[in-house]
């Protein structure tokens, strides 16, 4: 408890300038004084200097660090790719997300991006249902899932936290919720077996999505930085329930999860 109210004093403490030393030197970055009065600094790279005061000549654009210390708005561009379960699922995603910076450990925004390549796999051969009006029909029965849009929109707002802020590579969480969709509605021939009359099946390719991810921070200067992440992604899909050609066909929407792995750049 001690070391925490230590450092939140710091925080509130801290400040955002320039040191020119006596040697001619300047460093700018958040600096404070420590119980000792020395000067305690932190470069925009995250590397940190001590100096005594008489090796300080002047302070130069010295303001609070509420002002000054991270961007007040902020915007990331996302990769990430997932799949691998046991269905098995794949795709990959390119993402663009702006948002406020809401404090130095906060971040909330809103993002929109592209599914670039949803596919479902239901027999182990991905080419087989790049296409949704298939002349031969598919053989499906009840627990199979639906193929998906080729390529499909997304939308969702994303909170991200992050963590050992003072230095250049910083730990973060970030979670984001929203949905995607794609028109228009999917069709789809399938039947009972490899011959015989097909039945048309059409659904809507749209549904809600959502990530958790755990990731490092690497600061590049005081607006830009890389990331890498790793966590779950889950994503509605349909899955049929029950079918009995010329009979009765069900689906219904559950969650799919899968691993992903997520590259971004800050700035």
């Amino acid at each position: 408890m001690s070391a925490f109210l230590m450092d939140a004093q710091e925080e509130k403490n801290n400040r955002f300038g320039t040191l020119r030393l006596v040697s001619g030197l300047e460093i700018t970055g958040e600096y404070h004084v420590n119980a000792s009065g020395e000067y305690v600094l932190t470069d925009e790279n995250g590397d940190v200097f001590i100096f005594a005061p008489q090796e300080i000549r002047k302070l130069k654009g010295d303001v609070k660090v509420s002002k000054m210390s991270y961007p007040k708005f902020e915007q990331n561009v996302e990769f990430s790719t997932g799949g691998w379960g046991s269905l098995p699922y794949l795709c990959a995603d390119v993402n663009y997300t702006f948002g406020v910076r809401m404090a130095k450990w906060l971040f909330l925004g809103v993002g929109v991006g592209l599914d670039l390549l949803p596919i479902c796999v239901l027999d182990g051969t991905f080419g087989r249902f790049n296409r949704f009006d298939e002349e031969f029909g598919l053989t499906m029965s009840a627990g199979d899932y639906l193929p998906e849009r080729f390529l499909n929109g997304a939308g969702y707002v994303q909170l991200r936290t992050y963590f050992n802020r003072k230095r250049k590579t910083m730990p973060f969480l970030s979670f984001s919720a929203g949905g995607y969709v794609s028109l228009p509605k999917c069709s789809l021939m399938i039947s009972t077996s490899d011959q015989g009359p097909c039945d048309e099946l059409s659904y809507p390719a749209n549904g809600l999505m959502a990530s958790a991810l755990f990731g490092l921070d690497w600061r590049m200067n005081h607006k830009s930085s890389f990331y890498l992440a790793f966590g779950t992604h889950a994503r509605q899909l349909w899955k049929i329930t029950e079918y009995t050609r010329g009979s009765s066909l069900s689906a219904k929407r559950v969650f799919y999860f899968v691993p992903s792995l997520n590259l971004g750049f800050t700035f």
